[in-house]
């Protein structure tokens, strides 16, 4: 049968049912009519009796089995009544079990009761849904309640509270301590502070190159590689994002040391120059004894043995930077120009000590005044290796001899000659050096002694 047939036959019944409806007298059981429409629009608006049309309910549902087939059936009011009685005494069932849900009435007289705890119960009477949701409460387990993951911390959460105390348990020397927390400041300042598990290999390295110096990029990754190592160890992060990049590129300048030539002219423009007794004190200290320029400023009076003429020097590199020295008369000479009994005698920045190099010294910097006492010892005083590095407190004897061992700078011309013989050739450098100690023997003795002012960091 065709689609228009069909429709002008189901109009026909509508029709008729409705002049039937409109003749019924108004009692509780009057017929009501429901029609399950398949499509057509103009259904609902067909012209019948506002009497008749109150009967009448039109569903737009189409039936699953067949959507091309509008079936109808005709329910007395009576019908209606009790399967509203059904779910209300439904709702009242589940009050009683103390069970949430809804209830709704589906095809065919089909009850279903939904709730999130026990999902989808059919029934087509009270007594089957209770039975049914007895079964299912008897046999209904709780679900374990999941515990929450924290949530990582952020970085800097991360440095203070594991990464900083765990170095500090290694005995790192303070003033390295310190450069982590002048790292972890420029990682908040850039912005770049998350939590340790939003970090990706990409995000990293765009960071990284975003810092335009390339020594300081270099010691950023390793600060980065070693706190996401830390963050792997302690299992707050899956994987160490900086495993997958690649090593910074930095070509490293290596230290030089001044010709003994070039050292003389420097404490001669230094002792004649403007820069105040401080600055001239400590920069003739570094020369004397070796030290960096941090090792330098960290020397106070509790650091000098008279008795025992020893200076032990704090280190701030190493543990093995943290070492004594002997106390040489020309050094104990220098720091008996300072009138204090406690505290540091320099009591500055490491920007000031470096200020204070480079108002004097154009082609130089401040920490090849150490490479020059290295090459000093081994060469001109001929101290050994092994003796040198503890000097200098290196934790490895290879930097000792890859760094600071120049002996051909100090001297190029007397050091290549090849009509002196060896001892000849120690004998000129040896009196150039005696030259420049007498330079600095003779400054000492001409200044006075001062108390040094605090100044803030």
């Amino acid at each position: 049968m065709n689609t228009n047939l069909m429709r002008e036959k189901l109009r026909s019944v509508i029709q008729l049912a409705a002049e039937l409806m409109s003749m019924l007298p108004d009692e509780p059981t009057r017929p009501h009519l429901v029609l399950v429409k398949g499509g057509d629009e103009d259904l609902p608006n067909m012209t019948m009796p506002s009497r008749a049309r109150e009967g009448i309910s039109i569903l737009c549902d189409t039936p699953k089995d067949d959507p091309g087939v509008l079936p109808f059936r005709v329910e007395s009011g009576e019908g209606q009544t009790k399967q509203s009685s059904l779910i209300e005494e439904v709702k009242a069932m589940l009050i009683s079990l103390n069970i949430k849900g809804s209830v709704r009435e589906r095809r065919g007289g089909l009850l279903e009761f939904r709730s999130t705890q026990f999902g989808s119960v059919y029934g087509r009477s009270e007594v089957e849904l209770r039975t049914k949701l007895e079964r299912k409460i008897s046999e209904w387990k709780p679900q374990p309640t999941r515990k929450r993951k924290p949530k990582a911390p952020l970085l800097s959460e991360f440095f203070e509270e594991k990464y900083l105390p765990y170095k500090r348990n290694q005995k790192i020397a303070e003033t390295t301590l310190k450069n982590y927390s002048y790292n972890i400041g420029h990682i908040i300042k850039a912005g770049f502070n998350k939590r340790l598990n939003e970090y990706t290999p990409q995000q990293i390295e765009n960071f990284l190159y975003s810092i335009p110096q390339t020594r300081k990029r270099q010691i950023m990754q390793g600060f980065l590689n070693n706190m996401f190592k830390r963050a792997y160890t302690l299992s707050l992060v899956k994987a160490n994002p900086c495993d997958r990049l690649e090593h910074v590129a930095h070509t490293q300048t290596t230290g030089t040391t001044f010709s003994l030539t070039e050292l003389k002219e420097f404490f001669g423009t230094l002792y004649s120059s403007s820069l105040s007794l401080e600055k001239k004190l400590y920069l003739t200290f570094v020369f004397l004894t070796g030290t960096r320029r941090c090792e330098a400023l960290g020397v106070g009076a509790c650091h000098v043995n008279r008795t025992e003429k020893i200076l032990h020097i704090p280190g701030t590199k190493t543990e093995l930077s943290d070492r004594d020295i002997p106390l040489t008369p020309m050094v104990e000479k220098l720091l008996d120009k300072f009138d204090i009994s406690e505290g540091l005698f320099f009591q500055h920045s490491e920007n000031w000590a470096d200020r204070a190099f480079k108002d004097i010294s154009k082609g130089h910097k401040l920490h090849d005044l150490r490479h020059t006492y290295g090459t000093l010892k081994v060469y001109c005083e001929k101290l050994d290796i092994k003796t040198v590095s503890i000097l200098l407190g290196h934790s490895d004897i290879k930097t000792t001899l890859k760094y600071y061992t120049h002996p051909e700078s100090l001297d190029k011309g007397t050091f290549l000659r090849g009509d002196l013989s060896e001892e000849q050739k120690l004998e000129k450098m040896r009196q150039k050096q005696a030259e420049i100690h007498a330079v600095i023997d003779a400054f000492l003795d001409a200044v006075p002694i001062f108390v040094p002012k605090k100044t803030k960091k």
